[in-house]
């Protein structure tokens, strides 16, 4: 799972930069490197913890919550440059600053990691786990959504993701429907 998860999020997180933002080849070819390589600490957690076919237990959540700071700790020296290893080091961050390693929020949490944990969250609720189903498209974009609105992402970030993957992924006119009637502001449930 990984191995293909990284991939995914690498071609993800490849695709929104290429869209949203215009960068040189070289911090195309960081963005690349580090989301390919944002998981590289789970290598240092139990496979009996990465291959558990049900709940984590809490001990064994606060040992994948290590990834990302073990991943970090073991690539800062190998010469990779700053954008790649911001996205190994913070792409577990959460905009409210409840995410870890550092609990780092909003504009502390470098833009390339915000969107790779955008993408990383896309990629693990659309595959198949051992313990559920992958989510439909449409089903993973609402619930992101809502987290969002929750201060799990920047909420506009999100929403240039939502609509890149929503025009690239051939999304249909009924789904599109649907996720524009539960946008913030359409009567969703984040209306305040």
């Amino acid at each position: 799972y990984i191995f293909s998860h990284s991939v995914q999020v690498t071609a993800l997180n490849l695709l929104i930069h290429e869209k949203i933002f215009r960068l040189t080849q070289e911090e195309m070819i960081e963005v690349g490197i580090g989301s390919l390589l944002h998981d590289f600490g789970m290598t240092f957690i139990a496979d009996e913890i990465l291959e558990k076919p049900g709940a984590l237990s809490e001990a064994e959540y606060l040992s994948v919550k290590e990834h990302a700071h073990k991943g970090y700790e073991f690539l800062k020296n190998l010469g990779l440059g700053e954008v790649a290893l911001h996205i190994v080091r913070y792409h577990h961050e959460r905009f409210d600053g409840q995410g870890y390693p550092s609990g780092r929020q909003q504009k502390d949490i470098p833009r390339s990691a915000q969107l790779a944990a955008i993408c990383d969250t896309y990629s693990a609720l659309t595959s198949e786990r051992g313990y559920r189903p992958a989510y439909p498209q449409a089903e993973a974009l609402r619930m992101m959504r809502e987290e969002a609105g929750n201060g799990l992402f920047n909420y506009e970030y999100f929403r240039q993701f939502e609509g890149v993957m929503t025009t690239t992924r051939g999304v249909s006119d009924q789904e599109r429907t649907h996720l524009a009637s539960t946008a913030p502001g359409q009567g969703g449930a984040h209306d305040a």
